[in-house]
């Protein structure tokens, strides 16, 4: 087992053991472990959320320093650096959260797709337990026994499991609605044909879901280009055509991502709405309390200049009466001169 697989997968599997010690269903502890890591990665994408929602909060400011030192590129990054400081947000707080759930989000698939080794921590013997299959069922030996050829590279567990029965100690009931989860989908008609399709369908609503509340959110309409508009479309009819290559659990494990996934969206944009109203009532506030300050300091301004307007009559008129009182009368020898 490498790293990877015991400092993450191997404790999920420990996780998805103790479901399995309740629920020895593979189909219904998937629904339960996809539920249960939800909850346990929900901090990693609030913060990621909320760090990406205070970057578009800022792109009209963002914008306006990109018109101004468009010409001079280390103008700007010092202001766009000071931007961020002053509103607390670090480039980085939207990507990071995502960085770190990707490797944890390979190390779930790994459980799911091998329970054998990081379920029951049982990888060393996976060969002694293909070799007593194959020893008690000779039907086993079609599809097992190439598996023999390099165990320690074996990626899918899955088909295993469909030929261990009650009394084996790795048992795990593959059945979830009347499906056998250890068949892979096949284009015949039968049930597990529309697995491939609802995890098509369910992945396209979770982008499409996403991208609407987003919107309703932050009040700005995503803009798609083409190669988002592609990745719209192209990644569930991936979805659907890997459906068909790999065992039905497998795919009932991206179902219940995808289901879940759009639920845990609406609750983060619901969070992510409370965030934008107590930011935008703050600014309100704040902007109160500087035209407040503004028009006060305007009020002062004209008081003082009513105050000099009337220090400067009074003076005036002081000067008028001064002048009046100083001034000579003309007397009668004045008007016999002129």
């Amino acid at each position: 087992m490498d790293i990877f697989g015991t400092l993450i997968a191997r404790p999920f599997g420990w996780v998805f053991w103790a479901i399995l010690k309740l629920i020895n269903n593979y189909g219904i502890a998937i629904i339960i472990f996809s539920l249960i890591v939800k909850v346990i990665l929900y901090p990693l994408q609030y913060k990621s959320k909320k760090g990406m929602l205070a970057q578009q909060r800022l792109q009209g400011k963002i914008k306006d320093l990109e018109a101004r030192y468009k010409n001079d590129r280390n103008a700007y990054n010092q202001a766009l650096q000071e931007l961020y400081t002053k509103n607390g947000i670090s480039p980085m707080s939207g990507c990071l959260p995502m960085l770190l759930i990707f490797p944890i989000m390979i190390g779930l698939y790994r459980v799911i797709r091998q329970p054998i080794t990081y379920v029951f921590g049982k990888g060393k013997e996976l060969t002694a337990i293909i070799e007593g299959i194959i020893a008690n069922n000779s039907e086993a030996a079609a599809v097992l026994q190439p598996m023999l050829e390099n165990s320690s590279k074996i990626v899918d567990e899955i088909p295993i499991m469909r030929y261990l029965t009650e009394a084996d100690p790795y048992y795990i009931d593959m059945t979830f609605l009347g499906m056998d989860l250890t068949v892979q989908p096949t284009l015949s008609w039968n049930v597990l044909v529309l697995l491939p399709i609802i995890s098509g369908v369910t992945a396209y609503l979770m982008s499409y879901i996403s991208q609407k509340l987003q919107e309703k959110t932050t009040g700005v309409q995503v803009q798609m280009n083409g190669s988002s508009k592609s990745l719209l479309y192209t990644m569930p009819l991936l979805s659907v055509v890997i459906g068909f290559t790999l065992p039905a659990g497998l795919t009932v494990y991206w179902i219940a991502n995808n289901v879940l996934g759009i639920a845990q969206e609406y609750v983060l944009q619901l969070q992510m709405r409370k965030i934008v109203r107590e930011q935008e009532e703050k600014e309100a506030a704040e902007e109160a309390v500087t035209r407040a300050q503004r028009e006060a300091a305007m009020e002062k301004n004209r008081e003082i200049q009513k105050q000099l307007n009337a220090s400067g009559k009074k003076k005036q008129n002081s000067s008028k009466k001064t002048y009046k009182l100083s001034r000579p009368a003309r007397g009668a020898s004045d008007d016999d001169d002129d």
